[in-house]
């Protein structure tokens, strides 16, 4: 019969090696063998077990259990704090944790859980000061920075959270989260420094979160930056990035209809304000815009189709009403200029020769007619221009309320037709920059709240930073040198059922084939990383991957 410190050691080795139902055995039978003063510490063996196979309920019976014989024990005390921090009880999470650490104030994963902790409750300046502790403890850890800049986030301090990020990843933390949130700082701190006036500065930042990440609203906020630092060919070019990244970015294609308006390049309006209204019919400056270029492009009916439909939306909108108003004052000028085709039964009965001999005739006289329709369009949108302005400046809605992901969702027919175009090239030359009275026409287009995509859950996982400490016989899992998971693949079966050996227990799901991955969880890795903490959790766990 093997003794008990032999049972503790087999139990130890598997525990370390990702076995941990064959742990979970181990400790179990040597809870029975071992003296009085050592059960605390295999009951908190238990736990960690139960803790790394998604047990958690059972794993918090278990460190009670433990401190029911040993109500110093340190692991256990803070164990239960991480198992309770998985269960969303954040309020009794942080009782645990600050009972460890008023028992040994330097246990640092104690602190770093703590910061959690509060933020999830949205305490971010008591979650700072816990984060501060813990990179007091020690200040090589990149977890503390870590924790300590996503509180400054959420505070929207947003400088003090990009140095942090920054500090995290100088010492090692190269995580896709933490990247991510580094670049919501930098593209935040860039809008206000663009509020205070300093338009260089706030460029810089946002093409420094552009490093980071790549998104519709980045894009697009750096396109209105290059606006306000009339470098309009690269607004524009910014604009359409944005709507490669997003093909539904209402603001964005609102922006290009403007800017190539401007630039009398009405082709390329048209189609930009075409798929902005496709996205939110309802957007009565959009739609009041489009009637301007159609108006443009000599199709006055389209022109008042279009701001029939505004005053439809919004009745009394003031701008249509007068566009309206100016539009029929011309529209018999218009018409009268313009000959009427020939009804069908004539134009039936016509010979072929009498069409071959009126043929020249016929284009002279439409090219002449027109020339006065044209010279008609062109009075009636100067009469326009003084009452506008120029071209109407676009106003999006001043909250977030209304973003591209609350507008309607468009089908699959115009989806397509949003891809094809938007990937349509910038113009090989620059546009006429704006002037002065439309240059303030994207002023009020409004930025996203970018606070909104933080996460309000964590990147770590339950056996990371605060991890469940195994007491001293399985702590060596912690320090273990783990396979590589860029290189060594397992399959799902392989995972779930312990023959992959010298995995990191903690990330399993990491050793999935790219294939794979995307088959059990359907979505890819990079999509994945970003799910908050407690849906993360429920994937691995109903994949029997914890």
């Amino acid at each position: 019969m093997a003794s008990p410190k032999e049972v503790v050691e087999k139990a130890s080795k598997l525990f370390m090696g990702g076995d941990y139902e064959g742990a979970l055995k181990g400790f179990t039978e040597a809870l029975a063998l071992v003296p009085d003063e050592n059960k605390a510490v295999m009951h908190s063996n238990i736990g960690a077990s139960l803790m790394s196979l998604g047990r958690i309920e059972e794993a918090i019976t278990s460190f009670d259990a433990a401190l029911a014989t040993a109500p110093d024990h340190i692991e256990s005390l803070h164990n239960k704090g991480v198992a309770l921090a998985a269960l969303e009880d954040y309020t009794n999470a942080i009782k645990c944790f600050d009972l460890t650490i008023e028992k040994m104030p330097t246990f640092f994963a104690a602190h770093a859980g703590k910061s959690e902790s509060l933020a999830h409750l949205e305490k971010f300046e008591e979650s700072a000061k816990a984060a501060d502790a813990a990179i007091a403890v020690d200040p090589k850890n990149p977890v503390g920075y870590g924790d300590k800049a996503f509180a400054h986030l959420k505070l929207k301090q947003h400088s003090e959270a990009i140095k942090a990020y920054e500090n995290a990843m100088a010492l090692g933390d190269s995580s896709a989260e933490t990247k991510r949130l580094l670049g919501i700082s930098l593209s935040q701190f860039a809008l206000e420094e663009e509020s205070k006036g300093n338009l260089n500065g706030a460029f810089e930042y946002m093409n420094r979160s552009l490093q980071y990440v790549q998104s519709a609203a980045g894009y697009h906020n750096k396109g209105i930056m290059l606006v306000h630092l009339n470098k309009v060919k690269e607004a524009i070019e910014s604009f359409h990035e944005a709507v490669k990244c997003n093909p539904n970015y209402f603001d964005s294609h609102a922006a290009l209809g403007a800017l190539y308006s401007q630039a009398e390049d009405n082709q390329k309006a048209q189609i930009h304000l075409n798929l902005a209204l496709q996205i939110d019919p309802q957007s009565t400056e959009t739609r009041y815009n489009y009637g301007i270029v159609r108006l443009k492009l000599g199709d006055p009916d389209a022109a008042k189709s279009e701001w029939e439909k505004v005053l439809e939306i919004e009745p009394g909108e003031p701008n249509a009403t007068e566009a309206l108003k100016i539009l029929s004052e011309t529209s018999e000028t218009v018409k009268k200029t313009i000959a009427e085709p020939k009804p069908a039964a004539i134009a039936e009965a016509a010979t072929a020769e009498i069409v071959k001999q009126e043929k020249a005739k016929t284009q002279t006289a439409a090219q002449s007619a027109t020339a006065k329709a044209e010279a008609a369009t062109a009075e009636a949108l100067a009469t326009m221009s003084k009452l506008t302005g120029g071209q109407r400046k676009f106003e999006t809605p001043k909250s977030s309320a209304k973003s591209a992901a609350s507008k309607p969702p468009v089908n699959e027919a115009q989806r397509s037709f949003v891809r094809d175009i938007s990937s349509a090239p910038s113009p090989s030359k620059a546009p006429a920059a704006p002037k002065e009275s439309d240059k303030n026409f994207l002023d009020a287009v409004a930025r996203l709240d970018l606070d909104k995509h933080i996460e309000d859950s964590r990147r770590k996982s339950i056996v990371a930073a605060s991890a469940p400490a195994p007491a001293p016989a399985a702590a060596a899992a912690a320090e273990k040198k783990y396979e590589d998971f860029t290189s060594t693949k397992y399959t799902l079966k392989e995972l779930q059922s312990g023959a992959a050996k010298g995995i990191d227990p903690a990330k399993k799901e990491l050793y999935l084939s790219d294939d794979e991955f995307k088959l059990v969880f359907k979505m890819t890795r990079q999509e994945f990383a970003v799910l908050p903490l407690w849906k993360i959790q429920k994937f691995k766990k109903d994949n029997k991957l914890f």
